[in-house]
């Protein structure tokens, strides 16, 4: 079955797809934090080990995901500020943009590039300011980051 014009034009859009883009990924982090907390709990009012293990390995988790998503959602930032192009991809995933290396100048790549690197430290401070490092998942999700 075939969309109307109209429906196909709003489901292409750089804004529908930003936005698809931003609930995927967003929403990811939703349930990874959640597993996290849920874990970290379980760790706390128990004390197992097995608790206390699941809880490392989704702390790792979803402190790879925080920064790794922060950090392409801040490479998108620096792209869009310098005015650099590029496009967006209709399908979701780790990347949020497409760079356009032949239209874009040095200048640009620099702005999109400090952007990635501003966005991933960012991460890593907020997630320092925001949780203690008291068990071992949580200091997973405060240690880790992405590269």
């Amino acid at each position: 079955m075939e969309q109307p014009p109209e429906v196909a034009a709003l489901t292409t859009s750089p804004g529908f797809l930003l936005t698809r883009h931003a609930l995927t990924q967003f929403g990811l982090l939703v349930v990874l934090l959640s597993l996290f907390a849920a874990t970290d709990s379980w760790q706390h009012l128990t004390g197992w080990a097995l608790a206390a293990g699941l809880a490392c390995v989704t702390g790792f988790l979803a402190g790879f995901a925080v920064t790794t998503v922060l950090h392409e959602w801040f490479h998108w930032l620096g792209g869009k500020l310098s005015g650099g192009a590029y496009t967006i991809p209709a399908r979701p995933g780790l990347f949020v943009f497409d760079w356009d290396f032949e239209r874009n100048s040095v200048g640009q790549f620099f702005a999109m590039s400090i952007g990635g690197n501003l966005g991933g430290l960012l991460a890593v401070i907020g997630l320092a300011a925001m949780v203690t490092t008291d068990t071992t998942g949580r200091g997973a999700l405060v240690a880790t980051f992405s590269p």
